[in-house]
């Protein structure tokens, strides 16, 4: 992402900043356009539309407008699944292969990936997609090497963030604790909305597994593990990017027909997102 944001800064006699602000919003439409494609062709068109609908109003998403890599990696997300709903091999590598270089949660699409090959009956060529995440993320160490002369700086640097650590995962009785007890309406550390968000994540999965098996695994490394890792620290903008949950949520809509409902959760959640956004331009933690 800063990379991209610094070459076209080269190119454009503008701020980083505006660039930044102005490409997030362009990834995020593009990204917004794969996901409703892909739902409308799976399920149905009304379900696409309420999938956007709630993706769009989702508080977390307000990041789509800021120079994060929220846009980026939504983007990159649709494409790798358009990718693998149309079996298109150069659509998955290339997606894959920069999701990674992105953020590195990225190399985690090797699951879907591996999971839509195993479903289609790929032979061992096809199967050879899945090492396209895995030189995404060689490459991003690659990358820090030259930069740093670490190739795990960017691990190192997680010290900074106590919450964060891969040890987390190895003690289900803390996150446990720490899930039935914030602290705050909204922090860094504590985040009632961010634990509302997670639950109602895990809520989602079981209608993801009926759905399709690469949404359900894509959301489990995306949406669960995150927030085990790093105790529940700015999920709610990580759970932007998890575009099966919106899904979801739109597939129970369309089954139960609950327009009501669905009027007052878009309401719900649209209110907490200016919320989030005056805090955010204030300087205040949003996410």
């Amino acid at each position: 992402w800063p990379k991209t944001v610094s070459l076209l800064a080269r190119l454009f006699p503008c701020s980083h900043l505006f660039i930044g602000t102005v490409l997030s919003n362009l990834l995020s439409i593009l990204g917004i356009t794969c996901i409703y494609s892909l739902t409308r062709k799976r399920l149905d068109r009304k379900c696409a539309v309420i999938t956007i609908i709630l993706l769009n109003s989702f508080p977390g998403s307000l990041f789509f407008m800021f120079s994060y890599t929220e846009s980026i990696f939504l983007s990159l997300s649709g494409l790798l699944f358009l990718g693998l709903e149309n079996r298109s091999s150069k659509l998955i590598m290339a997606s894959s292969f920069l999701l990674p270089l992105t953020r590195p949660v990225g190399v985690f699409s090797v699951v879907p990936i591996a999971a839509h090959c195993l479903q289609q009956g790929q032979n061992g060529r096809r199967l050879a997609l899945v090492l396209a995440p895995i030189g995404g993320w060689f490459t991003y160490f690659a990358w820090m090497y030259m930069l740093t002369g670490n190739p795990f700086e960017g691990f190192v640097a997680q010290k900074h963030w106590p919450v964060n650590s891969i040890q987390n995962v190895f003690r289900p009785l803390e996150f446990i604790e720490y899930l039935v007890n914030p602290i705050a309406l909204h922090r860094y550390y504590g985040s009632l909305l961010d634990r509302i968000w997670w639950v109602a994540v895990v809520g989602t999965l079981p209608i993801l597994w009926k759905l399709d098996r690469r949404w359900f695994f894509w959301t489990v490394m995306l949406g669960i593990l995150p927030a085990i890792l790093s105790r529940f620290a700015s999920f709610t903008r990580y759970v932007a990017v998890v575009f099966p949950f919106f899904i979801a949520l739109a597939r129970v809509h369309t089954f139960y027909q609950t327009k009501l409902l669905l009027f007052g959760v878009v309401a719900l959640m649209l209110a907490i997102q200016y919320w989030l956004l005056w805090r955010h331009v204030n300087f205040v933690w949003a996410g």
